[in-house]
């Protein structure tokens, strides 16, 4: 694989693990991963443009689904490649793919858990 374009992302699950199944019979996990990198200012830190990418893996599928879930933060490293079209509105659109070699779970999303306090 010289010259492949190869990352590591650290970022939010935009969504719940979905498996698909080819008409080989064998599964493939995808996900969007949704990555906001942020700079240092004079008075603190400015959130950059969020940068979204869609993923795709055909290792770990089972405890992809077990274990991360939309808002979970995880390590994604594969290849990365983009996909162009043309969006209904006709507006041409890019999109960011990760053939993934390994998804990592690092943390759990914190759900509010607090109750709602009475009236």
């Amino acid at each position: 694989m010289a010259n492949a374009a190869t990352v590591t992302v650290l970022g939010r699950a935009g969504s719940e693990v979905e498996v698909k199944f080819l008409p080989s019979g064998k599964a493939v996990a995808n996900l969007s991963v949704a990555c906001t990198p942020s700079k240092k200012t004079d008075t603190g830190w400015e959130d950059l443009e969020t940068l979204w990418f869609q993923v795709s893996t055909f290792s770990y599928v089972d405890s992809l689904v077990e274990t991360v879930g939309k808002g979970d933060l995880v390590s994604v490293t594969g290849r990365l490649s983009t996909r162009s079209y043309t969006n209904k509105a006709g507006e041409e659109k890019t999109v960011l793919n990760i053939d993934a070699q390994s998804v990592s779970l690092v943390q759990k999303n914190k759900k509010d858990t607090a109750e709602a306090a009475p009236f």
